[in-house]
């Protein structure tokens, strides 16, 4: 189960998965963990998340949420870096020149550095298709 609203102000919060076999839940916790959530993911901005990119050149703006690093990544895949991969240190906006213009789907994983540990958010864009 994802959960979308937990605090992030350093509180601790406790899990405990009660594991259901069959029809019935049994009342023994099998993990009990104490997790401290203290940071926030930075997020884009422009373009939109979602949006459809007008021109090959585009400027990718985020929020710096709680990171001391960010890094950009995007490609033509879920997952890949063809199009562009790199540390943006503590910039918070990155132009890009050779975005396709085909119609096609554009990968973007934007991580904050948060504690020592790069979170991410990750968005899909669409290339227009030339005139």
């Amino acid at each position: 189960r994802t959960l979308t609203t937990l605090p992030t102000d350093g509180r601790k919060i406790y899990v405990t998965l009660w594991p259901q076999l069959g029809a019935a839940s049994h009342k023994t916790a099998i993990l009990c963990r104490s997790v401290t959530i203290t940071g926030v993911k930075a997020a884009m901005l422009t373009p939109a998340p979602g949006s459809t990119f007008t021109s090959a050149t585009v400027t990718f703006t985020w929020n710096a949420g709680t990171g001391t690093q960010y890094w950009l990544q995007v490609g033509r895949t879920p997952g890949s870096s063809n199009l562009y991969s790199g540390n943006q240190g503590t910039s918070l906006t990155r132009t890009l020149t050779t975005m396709p213009t085909d119609g096609s789907p554009s990968y973007v994983k934007l991580q904050s550095l948060i504690n020592g540990v790069w979170q991410t958010n990750e968005y899909i864009y669409q290339a227009a298709l030339p005139p």
